[in-house]
């Protein structure tokens, strides 16, 4: 079997042109803005499906839906936070990590023994800023491409999540009606 190249992060990997050269995070905006499409048009089996996908995770935490003042967006954000953790690798010493969006900003929760450490990455056309535990914070050349390669692979996770066959969005039942 051929041994596959390792990724290069270049601006044409991330479908940046020399045109696009002064604003080249803009594609995110319209990924942040299909999220949020899915979201309004997803309804409660969404959450139910991931929590039966998980049957064999810890009963109480998965079945117990904590619906008591939670909104259903709430409850999507955190089934879709489990999917992106999925995409970082575990750093040494950590236990448990989700990566999602929410309102603009771009979220990455590392668990250690210690607890949580909230990395939030605010992402505008021509530039992204970090702030770790609402302190700005340098990010660094490899974690930037990490993210900016990561963003559309989470899109494309979630967006399984919300077009199984089975599930009916709210536009469906509009469309019957």
């Amino acid at each position: 079997m051929p041994q596959e190249e390792p990724r290069q992060f270049t601006g044409e990997a991330f479908g940046l042109s020399p045109e696009r050269e002064t604003q080249p995070y803009a594609y995110i905006k319209s990924i942040e803005q299909e999220i949020e499409k899915m979201r309004s048009e997803a309804d409660e089996s969404v959450v139910i499906r991931n929590r039966i996908s998980h049957i064999f995770q810890p009963v109480l935490k998965r079945l117990v839906a904590p619906v008591s003042g939670e909104s259903l967006e709430r409850r999507l954000v955190d089934c879709e936070s489990e999917i992106g953790g999925s995409l970082f690798p575990l750093l040494p010493g950590d236990i448990a990590q989700r990566f999602w969006y929410h309102q603009g900003d771009w979220f990455l929760e590392q668990t250690d023994q210690i607890g949580p450490k909230v990395g939030r990455y605010h992402i505008e056309p021509s530039e992204i800023a970090k702030l770790v535990n609402g302190n700005f914070a340098r990010l660094q050349q490899e974690e930037k491409e990490h993210l900016l390669a990561s963003i559309p692979l989470y899109r494309d996770k979630i967006t399984e999540l919300y077009n199984k066959p089975e599930l009916r969005r709210k536009s469906d039942y509009r469309l019957a009606s």
